[in-house]
């Protein structure tokens, strides 16, 4: 069965009581069959803080399709993943654990730290990495570069 859970809700902002609904983090988990990824939310980094609707159907897809995609690798290599505007990294850490993918998980700026945590608590490892990809600047497009 397919889950979005918000696990927990932790309040990072000083003694406000009154503080704005930005600063509230809380951990969402998203688990298809025998794969689960958990990943800290913030909407304080933007729009990308929060696990869409979109990446967690992303990963519903990969999971009833992990056999046609495990194939996609090229002469018995494990998959390459770009994925653009990653936000939590909720989509390329799933494609990861569930395909033992090669991802690189890419967004703006303030996003990154976000990111990066994210792949951390999922033990991820060198086979994922975080990297900066801002549409506005042409000088961050090297990711798009790669061969995927």
């Amino acid at each position: 069965m397919a889950a979005l859970t918000t696990v927990a809700a932790t309040d990072r902002g000083g003694a406000d009581e009154q503080q704005s609904a930005t600063a509230q983090e809380e951990e969402e988990v998203v688990t298809f069959g025998a794969t689960t990824v958990a990943v800290r939310a913030a909407w304080g980094v933007g729009i990308g803080g929060k696990t869409w609707t979109t990446g967690v159907l992303a990963c519903r897809h990969v999971d009833d399709h992990a056999a046609r995609y495990a194939r996609l690798g090229v002469a018995g290599a494990p998959p390459r993943v770009l994925d653009l505007g990653a936000g939590t990294g909720v989509t390329g850490l799933f494609i990861a654990k569930r395909l033992g993918a090669v991802v690189v998980l890419t967004d703006a700026a303030d996003h990154l730290e976000l990111l990066r945590t994210n792949a951390a608590r999922n033990d991820a490892g060198p086979d994922v990495t975080v990297e900066l990809l801002d549409w506005k600047d042409e000088a961050t497009w090297a990711p798009l570069n790669e061969p995927f």
